[in-house]
C-alpha cells in the first residue's frame, strides 16, 4: 500500500526551485481566486439589509433578489468565454491585470448607484466578467510555472483563495453589522472596499511577475522563455533541472505546433472538440462541474447566513455562523493544498471529501424533513448536528471538489488547447453555479422545500459523483504535464485505472536533452562530468546548451 511521507512532494523538489520569486508569483497570481469568493460572502450579507433592498427597492426573497445575487455568476460565463482569445494572445498575466481592472470599475459603479437597479444589474456584470476571467488565467498560468512536484499545492492557491475571500466577505458583514448604522447606505457600501483593496494589491503585484514560460515557448519567444524559466527556478541554463525542464517544454511546443500547423481558431476548436484524445478530457471536465455545482457549494457559500437560519440559528448569530463557516472552509482548503492534493492524490482526496459531502448533505435533508417541513417538536441536538452537517460538507467541498475543478481542468489538456479548454469548461462552471444559485431560492419555496432540496445535493454526491470519481478519474499527481496528456491516449474505460496513486521521482521520457543525446554518447561525456575547465573553454557552458540555442525553436 502508498504511503506517502510528509512534505515528500516538497523534498523532491529543487531546492533552487523553493524561491521567493515563485512563491511571489504564487500568491500574487492565487490572491485572485478571492473575486469570487468576497463576492459569494458580500452579496449574501447585502440582500439581507433591509437599507439595500429600500435603496434599490428589492423585495425580500423576489426574482429580483435572485437576479442581483447571480448576476455576476452569468457574465461570469462571459468572461469565462472572452478569458480564451485574451490569455492566448495578450498572456496570462495581461489576462490577470485585465481581470482585476474589470472588478474595480464594476466595484466603482456599484458603489454609485445608489436607487438606480439597473446601474447596480450593470456593474455586477461588469465586475462578473472580470471575475469570470480570473479562473482561466490564473490557474492556468500556476500550472505552467509550477514544478512538477508541487503543482498541486501551486495552483491549490488559488482555489483556497476563494474561501479567504468569502471569509473576509463574511467577517466584513459581520463587522458593519456591529459596527455601521444598519438605517444608512454605508452598511452596503463600505464593505465594497474589500474588492478595492484586494485588486489594488494584486493589480500592483502583477507588474512585477513574468510571464509563463510555457506560453511564451509556443508565441516564439523563445530567449524570454528561458529567462522566465531560470527566474522562477532560481536556475542557470547551465543547470541539468534547468536543461531537461526547458526540453521538455520546447519539444512539447515544437510537437503540437507540428501538429496544429496551419490551423486558425476553428481548427483548435476541431482539435479540442473533435480529438478522441481530448474528448474523453471534456466529458470528465465538464462532469466534474456538473456534478460540483449540483452537489450545492454555491448555493451554501452564497446563501449561507439564510441556510443557518433556515436549520434555526438566529439571524444575528447567523452572520457569527457564516464567519465560522468560511473558516472552516479556507481551513480545509489549506490542509487538503499541503497535504493532501499532492502526497494523497487528485482522485482520492475527490472521492473521499465527496462521500462526507454527500452523507452531511442527506443528514442536513433528514433533519429538515423531520424538523422543519414537517414542523416536529425542535431538538437542540439534532439541530446542532444539522449544522454541523452544513460545516462538515462546506469543508469536504473545500478540500476537493473545489479544488478539483481548476487543478484537472488546468493540467489534462495539452498546451494548443489549453486555453481554450479552460475557457469552454470555465464557461460552462459559471453557467451552472448561476442555475444552482439563481435555483436555490424558487427549490426551497416550491414543494421540495428544503427537504428535497438538499435530498437533490446528497444524491448528485453519493449517487452520480462518486462513482464517476471512482472509476473514471485517473491520479495525476506527480506527472509533468506532458506525461498526462500521454495517459490519455488509452482507450476510455482503462484511463481511470491506469494511473490511482501519485508519481514519485518521474524521470522525464528525454531527461537527457535530444539535442545533446548523440553527441555525448559518442564522446561518453556526461553533463556531471563537465569542468569548470571545461565550461569555460569556449565561452560558457550554457552557451552550448539548448536554452540559449534553442534548438528547432523557429
Amino acid at each position: 500500500m502508498y504511503v506517502p511521507s510528509k512534505f515528500a512532494h516538497l523534498a523532491e523538489t529543487p531546492k533552487s526551485a523553493l524561491n521567493w520569486r515563485l512563491a511571489f508569483a504564487v500568491i500574487g497570481m492565487g490572491l485572485l481566486g478571492a473575486s469570487r469568493g468576497i463576492d459569494e460572502g458580500l452579496i449574501g450579507g447585502m440582500i439581507s439589509q433591509k437599507t439595500f433592498e429600500k435603496d434599490f427597492n428589492i423585495p425580500a426573497k423576489s426574482n429580483k433578489e435572485s437576479n442581483v445575487t447571480a448576476m455576476v455568476q452569468l457574465f461570469s460565463v462571459l468572461g469565462a468565454i472572452i478569458g480564451y482569445p485574451i490569455a492566448e494572445r495578450l498572456g496570462r498575466v495581461r489576462g490577470a491585470q485585465i481581470a482585476c481592472m474589470l472588478v474595480l470599475l464594476g466595484s466603482a459603479l456599484w458603489i454609485s448607484s445608489k436607487g438606480n437597479y439597473a446601474m447596480l444589474l450593470a456593474a455586477r456584470a461588469i465586475a462578473g466578467t472580470g471575475v469570470g476571467l480570473t479562473p482561466v488565467v490564473a490557474p492556468v498560468f500556476l500550472v505552467e510555472t509550477a514544478p512538477r512536484q508541487i503543482r498541486g499545492l501551486c495552483t491549490s492557491v488559488y482555489s483556497f483563495n476563494v474561501y479567504l475571500g468569502l471569509l473576509l466577505g463574511y467577517c466584513t458583514n459581520l463587522g458593519v453589522k456591529s459596527h455601521i448604522n444598519a438605517k444608512t447606505d454605508a452598511i452596503w457600501r463600505v464593505p465594497l472596499s474589500l474588492n478595492f483593496a484586494l485588486h489594488g494589491v494584486v493589480l500592483v503585484c502583477l507588474l512585477f511577475l513574468k510571464e509563463s514560460p510555457r506560453w511564451l515557448m509556443k508565441r516564439g519567444r523563445v530567449e524570454e522563455a528561458s529567462q522566465s524559466l531560470g527566474w522562477y527556478r532560481g536556475m542557470e541554463p547551465r543547470d541539468q533541472a534547468f536543461v531537461e525542464e526547458y526540453e521538455l517544454i520546447a519539444d512539447s511546443v515544437r510537437q503540437e505546433q507540428e501538429a496544429t500547423e496551419g490551423l486558425g481558431f476553428m481548427g483548435k476548436v476541431r482539435e479540442l472538440f473533435c480529438t478522441k484524445n481530448n474528448q474523453f478530457k471534456l466529458v470528465l471536465c465538464v462532469l466534474i462541474q456538473i456534478l460540483g455545482q449540483w452537489q450545492g457549494p454555491g448555493a451554501l457559500s452564497t446563501y449561507a447566513n439564510r441556510i443557518l437560519t433556515l436549520i434555526g440559528v438566529h439571524d444575528t448569530r447567523g452572520y457569527v455562523m457564516s464567519a465560522g463557516f468560511g473558516a472552516v472552509k479556507l481551513g480545509a482548503g489549506i490542509l487538503s493544498s499541503f497535504f493532501l492534493i499532492d502526497l494523497f492524490g487528485r482522485r482520492r482526496t475527490l472521492w473521499v471529501s465527496t462521500l462526507f459531502q454527500g452523507l452531511a448533505m442527506l443528514y442536513v435533508a433528514i433533519y429538515l424533513g423531520v424538523f422543519i417541513d414537517h414542523k416536529h417538536a425542535p431538538n437542540k441536538a439534532a439541530s446542532e448536528a444539522a449544522i454541523a452537517g452544513i460545516f462538515i460538507a462546506g469543508a469536504s467541498w473545500s478540500a476537493g471538489g473545489n479544488l478539483a475543478q481548476y487543478l484537472i481542468n488546468s493540467e489534462i489538456f495539452s498546451l494548443d488547447v489549453r486555453a481554450l479548454s479552460a475557457s469552454f469548461v470555465m464557461a460552462l462552471h459559471f453557467l451552472f453555479q448561476y442555475s444552482t444559485t439563481r435555483a436555490l431560492q424558487p427549490m426551497l419555496n416550491s414543494n421540495l422545500k428544503g427537504a428535497g432540496t438538499f435530498a437533490v445535493f446528497a444524491a448528485m454526491s453519493l449517487v452520480v459523483a462518486l462513482p464517476v470519481y471512482l472509476f473514471f478519474l485517473p491520479e495525476t499527481s506527480g506527472m509533468s504535464l506532458e506525461k498526462i496528456d500521454e495517459l490519455f491516449d488509452l482507450p476510455w474505460y482503462k484511463i481511470g485505472r491506469a494511473s490511482r496513486r501519485p508519481v514519485r521521482d518521474e524521470v522525464p521520457s528525454h531527461s537527457m536533452p535530444a539535442a545533446l543525446e548523440s553527441q555525448w554518447q559518442q564522446t561518453g561525456v556526461s553533463a556531471a562530468a563537465v569542468d569548470d575547465k571545461d565550461k569555460d573553454k569556449d565561452g560558457t557552458y550554457a552557451d552550448s546548451q539548448p536554452a540559449f540555442g534553442v534548438r528547432d525553436a523557429k
